[in-house]
């Protein structure tokens, strides 16, 4: 894999900044191609030390697009990056036993009249709640692909999350019924993350990629017509980096 010098030293720039609070970053130039955006994941995934379970696995990638037939299929693992409409913040592969540390989103086709995107550091959601609902996140009670994880992880000092509602809810419909107490818990956590005061909101351009730490950040978006032609290109990594 050739590799020029400022690939490189993107790749050392935006390991910084994805260890250290907010647990994002912006790169512009990227273009309306997914070749550069997907070898920069995969330097940020090769840099040591080596996810101790998941080395050396390839790339995860999609086109994020507006498709109303991938949405109505269920199983569909990217069923709910086709819809128009907008969506709430989330951990991405969150039903994986290892969910992705690195998501990455590549700008092709911005939508000017939608599809703003927003992110809320897990540090910020999880000081809006009490010390009863954090313990509550924390207990093995939430379906994720039919095995029973915490929500809340990691130390207080540097929180991490894996959280997508829409999902459990689903989980939860076909297997064992969530408690009332977890109901509780994961509605009082839906009310933080939906505070405009905890979002950092932008717009991204033509060739401008976002790369997320998706342990300690949340991503949202929200809605656009049904007729948007918003295109990004997708790139997920596990990296061990940044556990």
């Amino acid at each position: 894999m050739l590799i020029d010098a400022q690939l490189a030293g993107l790749a050392e720039q935006a390991i910084a900044a994805l260890t250290r609070y907010p647990y994002y970053t912006r790169i512009e130039g990227f273009g309306d191609e997914q070749k550069r955006g997907k070898t920069l994941a995969r330097l940020i995934s090769l840099a040591p030390p080596l996810h101790p379970r998941k080395p050396l696995e390839k790339l995860s990638t999609a086109r994020i697009r507006v498709d109303a037939e991938s949405f109505a299929k269920e199983g569909d693992g990217t069923r709910y990056s086709q819809t128009n409409e907008a969506l709430a913040a989330h951990t991405d592969s969150s039903w994986f036993a290892d969910p992705h540390e690195l998501v990455a989103f590549q700008m092709a086709v911005p939508d000017p009249e939608g599809g703003e995107s927003f992110v809320v550091p897990v540090r910020d959601a999880i000081a809006g709640l009490d010390d009863a609902t954090r313990s509550r996140l924390r207990a093995a009670s939430f379906p994720f692909a039919g095995v029973f994880q915490p929500v809340l992880t990691g130390p207080e000092s540097d929180p991490a999350l894996r959280y997508y509602r829409r999902q459990i809810d689903e989980e939860a419909a076909k297997s064992v019924p969530l408690a009332p107490q977890d109901i509780a818990a994961l509605d009082a956590l839906d009310a933080v993350l939906a505070r405009p005061d905890l979002h950092h909101r932008f717009s991204l351009a033509e060739g401008e990629i976002v790369l997320m730490n998706n342990l300690r950040v949340l991503h949202g978006r929200t809605g656009m017509a049904a007729s948007s032609r918003r295109l990004m290109f997708r790139v997920r990594a596990w990296a061990g980096c940044l556990l």
